[in-house]
């Protein structure tokens, strides 16, 4: 927990007192994914109501799902519309990648990004 928060509040704080910019700059960057994990967290509990865990199959079929639940409600609600659509496009076919659309996305969403392009070695991650 004194990780969460150390990540959560002081960092983003601390940041942005370094470097000049406004406190809410770096705080609304972590909405979206503290939000996506609270989600998970919720769907732990729910599942815990509702299924016994008590073997192998039922522990990965458990982490399958919410796996699967937290990355639609990321892929919904966490990333910009221009990620979705990169996101979708890189998955139907590489050839419909244009450069230029990387520039649109956040460098928080890199990761996301860099997991689904084949082509990892030309990606730029330091956006400024």
């Amino acid at each position: 927990i004194s990780l969460i928060l150390k990540n959560a509040i002081f960092t983003p704080l601390y940041v942005s007192r370094i470097t000049g910019y406004k406190k809410h700059v770096f705080l609304k960057g972590i909405i979206g994914p503290l939000s996506a994990a609270v989600f998970a967290w919720t769907v732990c509990k729910a599942i815990q109501f509702i299924v016994k865990i008590d073997s192998w199959p039922s522990l990965i079929a458990t982490g399958v799902t919410v796996s699967f639940c937290y990355a639609v409600f990321a892929f919904m609600l966490v990333c910009t519309k221009e990620e979705r659509q990169l996101v979708l496009k890189s998955m139907l076919s590489t050839s419909m990648l244009k450069y230029e659309n990387f520039d649109k996305i956040e460098s928080s969403t890199m990761t996301l990004v860099y997991s689904f392009y084949p082509y990892r070695r030309k990606l730029v991650f330091d956006k400024r």
